[in-house]
């Protein structure tokens, strides 16, 4: 099928819904290109239904994936700046949730592998491993979409840090290098 490959779906695909996730999940953190946080949701889904469409899936069951997706955003990011918190609370060398943001690369580490993590749950293939390797690439930690982490998680000094599909880590956990 040339999935990979096809124009449609590649490096910039996975950087356009990643950059999307950051938006909407602080969005009332990053004074810069705010948009609303409904129309940046309607774009995550919109290229999650164009993914599932090049996979040729088709199935009533795409629609049913979509919508419960769209339901765990908001908990998602609930869970996403719990870990942002965690990053600022727990360093006390953060200036700010925009460094944390901006210049920290657990915080996004975890948000890729949070949503691909609810991905994994709904069975869409491929995406979500191809999320967390992408996130490998950008941070130097990896983390297995199938892996189970609580609410307010943050990896300080994560180059290196590896952490497998069988893995359960509680809440409030700071894990260094």
């Amino acid at each position: 099928m040339g999935l990979m490959i096809n124009k449609n779906f590649n490096d910039k695909w996975i950087q356009k819904f990643i950059n999307l996730l950051q938006g909407f999940f602080y969005a009332q953190y990053c004074p810069f290109g705010q948009e609303d946080e409904r129309k940046i949701e309607q774009e995550i889904c919109n290229l999650l239904k164009e993914y599932l469409e090049l996979l040729n899936m088709g199935r009533s069951e795409d629609e049913r994936k979509l919508v419960e997706f769209k339901n765990t955003l908001p908990v998602l990011k609930q869970l996403v700046i719990s870990d942002m918190i965690a990053a600022y609370e727990g360093d006390p060398a953060a200036k700010s949730y925009m460094e944390i943001i901006i210049a920290y690369p657990g915080p996004l580490a975890v948000l890729v592998q949070r949503t691909a993590h609810c991905l994994y749950e709904l069975d869409i293939p491929i995406l979500p491993r191809v999320m967390t390797e992408y996130a490998h690439s950008r941070t130097a930690i990896d983390i297995h979409p199938g892996a189970i982490i609580g609410k307010g998680f943050f990896i300080d000094h994560g180059t290196g840090v590896v952490i497998g599909e069988t893995t359960v880590i509680g809440k409030n956990v700071k894990m260094c290098q």
